[in-house]
């Protein structure tokens, strides 16, 4: 009934029945239907509240609205409520039997890593012994009763009704905690609020999603409501934060929070007072991954996995912080160490079967910030040339495009610039901006605005010992050209690539 959710939301003012049948939420009025809660978002591009006569015609019973509309049907209730996009959470929290109560949930943001770290930690979750998720911008992982369980996602934090399902149907399958990444997005708009918050990390912070928070003060402040308001409203009253110190803006929220727990990449910090989790001295880098020893508060440890470069360090310290942080031990952390794989396009590897050709690395980097790190991670490496492919999206931060460009010049002996996901606009338009960004630079650069293409000369220009990065795209198996998506994977490209490669 709809009096189960009302005492939880913040209404101003209602209309309509005392109480109504309710049992699901929505704020897509073509999925409402008999006793259905429809929230009227009010959106950049269209209105939630124009779709009200359309919901309650479909059956709703009940409307979350920030406005009143003229009139109001006697047999439906009306609340009046500040943001309906976050009251719709809090009701689809309640009506899924508020299942964040029942998990250990440890929510990530941050610009770059989010993924990543997520998957590092539900490997050392289920080291620990539980069955554990994830849910992000490449899936909803679980471990069910019937070995792993996967689903794709829409969104990195999917609207309320869809995340608080997800949820359910985790505890259902009797999980026991799950790594859920929140965006700036999902933070600003309030779509899983109501969220129960066990452990809250930040990665760090870089130039991202300017086209939607204008400037890097809004994003930082969006991230920022991970404690302001979701740890301080509906956190678990032990709740921990977990901040990479190494990164200055992130280190400025320290004192934020009451519960901190502070990782950093430098050796030493920990017995110099700036960290709670830490390398003891430089790490061992290879193409077999890091080896480092740490050092946890007091106690000392051995970080080894098969994951590569400087941020995947940043992003095992932050996980194994996260892990720490809930009462696990270092042991236990170690073993998770160990046992990942990471997440599907990040840094991921493709070679022949005979080992013949270039390295060639398919990663997600679609960040200025986020190809410093993929490109410093593979210079660790000592290639005998570093060739970068990547392009930027359309309907996204323009800014960022002649800097991405600047970033891959600084870092590469060849670039190639191509398509990533040209969505609406023009793919040579968007090739024009980021090419503006090499002006003055001495760098050799070709430019492909078929991606294929570009993938295909980048490994027939590679010789032995040379790596060639793809960067943009990693783990999605799709190009958004004119608003259509057609099948598209860097990996299964570069392996076709690098079959032809002599």
């Amino acid at each position: 009934m709809l009096s189960a959710i009302v005492d939880r939301l913040p209404v101003l003012s209602r209309r309509g029945p005392r109480d109504v049948e309710v049992h699901k939420a929505t704020a897509d009025s073509r999925q409402a239907g008999p006793g259905s809660l429809f929230a009227a978002i009010p959106g950049l591009e269209l209105d939630g509240h124009r779709f009200i006569g359309d919901a309650v015609d479909r059956g709703a019973t009940a409307v979350l609205l920030s406005r009143w509309p003229d009139q109001w049907p006697d047999k439906v209730v009306g609340l009046e409520v500040p943001d309906p996009r976050r009251s719709l959470a809090l009701a689809a929290s309640v009506l899924e039997g508020e299942p964040a109560a029942a998990l250990q949930v440890h929510a990530i943001t941050g610009t770059n890593g989010k993924t990543t770290t997520a998957a590092i930690l539900r490997s050392i979750l289920e080291a620990g012994g539980g069955r554990a998720g994830t849910l992000g911008t490449t899936g909803i992982l679980w471990t069910g009763p019937g070995g792993e369980v996967a689903r794709e996602a829409t969104h990195t934090t999917p609207e309320g009704p869809e995340f608080y399902r997800w949820l359910r149907q985790m505890v259902d399958d009797e999980v026991e905690a799950v790594a859920v990444e929140l965006s700036s997005h999902a933070l600003h708009q309030g779509r899983v609020a109501g969220l129960a918050i066990d452990v809250a990390a930040w990665s760090n912070l870089g130039r991202d999603h300017l086209d939607y928070h204008h400037d890097l003060a809004n994003y930082e402040a969006a991230k920022a409501l991970l404690l302001s308001e979701w740890l301080a409203t509906w956190g678990k009253s032990d709740a921990t934060f977990v901040l990479n110190v190494d990164d200055p803006i992130v280190r400025r929220h320290v004192t934020d929070w009451s519960r901190v727990l502070r990782v950093s990449s430098r050796p030493g910090a920990v017995v110099r007072g700036d960290a709670d989790l830490a390398p003891l001295e430089p790490p061992a880098m290879s193409l077999d991954g890091i080896a480092v020893p740490v050092q946890w508060e007091s106690e000392e440890g051995l970080l080894t996995t098969s994951l590569l470069g400087e941020h995947n360090l940043a992003n095992c310290l932050l996980a194994g912080g996260c892990a720490l942080g809930a009462g696990l031990s270092l042991a236990v952390v170690e073993t998770g160490w160990r046992q990942t794989c990471g997440a599907p396009g990040r840094l991921q590897r493709v070679q022949r079967e005979d080992g013949a050709g270039p390295i060639v690395v398919v990663d997600y980097a679609h960040t200025p910030g986020a190809l410093r790190e993929a490109m410093g991670a593979l210079r660790t490496l000592g290639p005998r040339r570093l060739i970068t492919v990547f392009g930027c999206g359309g309907d996204r931060d323009m800014g960022k495009r002649p800097a991405m460009a600047a970033v891959a010049a600084e870092g590469s002996d060849l670039v190639i610039l191509t398509s990533d996901n040209p969505r609406s606009e023009d793919p040579e338009s968007i090739l024009d901006q980021v090419e503006a960004g090499l002006e003055g630079t001495t760098t050799s650069y070709l430019r492909h605005c078929d991606r294929r293409a570009a993938i295909a000369a980048a490994v027939g220009e590679a010789s032995d010992g040379d790596v060639v990065l793809l960067a943009g795209k990693g783990h999605e198996t799709w190009q958004e050209i004119a608003g259509q998506r057609y099948p598209f994977d860097d990996q299964v490209e570069a392996a076709c690539a690098l079959e032809r490669w002599s």
